[in-house]
Order: C-alpha cells, then sequence, then structure tokens
C-alpha cells in the first residue's frame, strides 16, 4: 500500500507539474496571437487613441477575440477528450468492471462536466492571454 499511495502522490504532482506548464503555454500562445492581431490594427488603435478613447474601449475586442480563441480551442480539446474516452470505454470498460468491481463513469456525465470545466478555463485563460498582451502595448 505505501508502494502504491508513494506512486499515486507523484503522478498527482507530476500531473499538477504538467497542467501549469500547459496553462502558461496556452496563455503565451493566446497572447502571441494577440500581439500579432494588435500590430495588424496599430494604426486603428491610434486613431482611437486620438479620438478619445479609453484603454477598455480599446482592449474590449481583444479580449474577446481571446475569450473566442479560448472557447474553440476548449470546445475542440473537449470533443476529442471525450471520442477518446469513448473508444476506451468500449475497448476495456467490461474488463475494469471485472477487476474493480466497479463500472466506469459515464460518457455522457464526464463529457458535460469537462465542457464545463474546459469552457471556463479556455475563456479565462484567452481573457488573461489577451489582457497581458495588450497591458504591455497600452502601457497601462
Amino acid at each position: 500500500m505505501d508502494k502504491l499511495t508513494r506512486i499515486t502522490n507523484f503522478l498527482q504532482i507530476a500531473g499538477m507539474i504538467i497542467m501549469a506548464f500547459l496553462v502558461i503555454v496556452s496563455v503565451v500562445v493566446v497572447s502571441n496571437t494577440i500581439k500579432l492581431t494588435v500590430m495588424a490594427r496599430e494604426d486603428e488603435i491610434h486613431i482611437m487613441r486620438y479620438v478619445g478613447a479609453n484603454n477598455w474601449f480599446i482592449r474590449g475586442p481583444f479580449m474577446v477575440e481571446g475569450i473566442i480563441i479560448g472557447l474553440i480551442a476548449s470546445l475542440i480539446a473537449g470533443g476529442v477528450i471525450a471520442l477518446i474516452y469513448k473508444k476506451l470505454i468500449d475497448a476495456i470498460g467490461d474488463q475494469i468492471f471485472a477487476i474493480v468491481s466497479s463500472p466506469l463513469i459515464s460518457v455522457q456525465y464526464m463529457t458535460v462536466n469537462l465542457l464545463i470545466i474546459f469552457v471556463a478555463l479556455g475563456c479565462s485563460i484567452g481573457a488573461w492571454g489577451s489582457i497581458v498582451s495588450m497591458r504591455k502595448y497600452l502601457k497601462a
């Protein structure tokens, strides 16, 4: 039992480290995408500043773009995970039931819950990446 507990703890810590790394990579990717959009619309931003637009008025469309990028990515990730999980359950679901005397979580239940979590995380990471890139550009 001690060895199994150590392995489980190690896997949990490794999973958290990998998740943190992937969140940082996601923020950098969204931030760079928004930076490219900002550079392409630099003249429009200067004109908006000249007519008196505040930073949040300029930042708004870019935040929406970051949120949409995060939403699309989260829906794709959720769909891929649901598909892989369904194939896994079809392939080894009966064997797992025989080994642990407990069925696996149903595909529908897992998909709905994961999509809620993925959409919330994807939209917040997209908004955060947008804020980071615009903060550097607008210096506010």
